[in-house]
């Protein structure tokens, strides 16, 4: 329902799953350290640079949307009909094949930036 709706969601081929970099499968415990690890790492405050902050501002609010929706057992269960309703565009032109343990590509975008603005930041100050 979230996915469908949400305007301001860049790629709906991306769900809430991969805002978190978790599998579907994957417990209420597992999600919870997931937005956990997320809010350290994307916090706005603790971005000094304005344009670094509002993009964290940008990726909290989506990382909170999902975990708003993921934490909560009525509204996860929905969420899990809807994908199973609705599914993305790609998966159903792409060949069945088993799934791997990958990172999603989500999470691998977070933490490409999380490098670059690292850099910066030690860059700007001098480091």
């Amino acid at each position: 329902m979230e996915r469908i709706q949400d305007r301001h969601q860049e790629n709906p081929a991306l769900t809430h799953y991969d805002d978190l970099g978790v599998y579907p499968s994957a417990s209420d415990p597992e999600i919870r350290e997931a937005y956990l690890g997320l809010v350290r790492l994307l916090h706005p405050d603790s971005h000094r640079d304005k344009n670094l902050k509002r993009f964290s501002e940008l990726q909290m609010k989506r990382v909170s949307r999902a975990y708003a929706v993921l934490s909560d057992v009525e509204r996860r269960k929905l969420y899990n009909a809807q994908l199973e309703e609705n599914p993305a565009p790609d998966e159903d032109e792409a060949p069945a094949r088993p799934r791997r343990k990958t990172i999603s590509a989500h999470a691998l975008i977070t933490w490409g930036w999380l490098i670059c603005a690292s850099r910066v930041l030690s860059a700007s100050a001098g480091l």
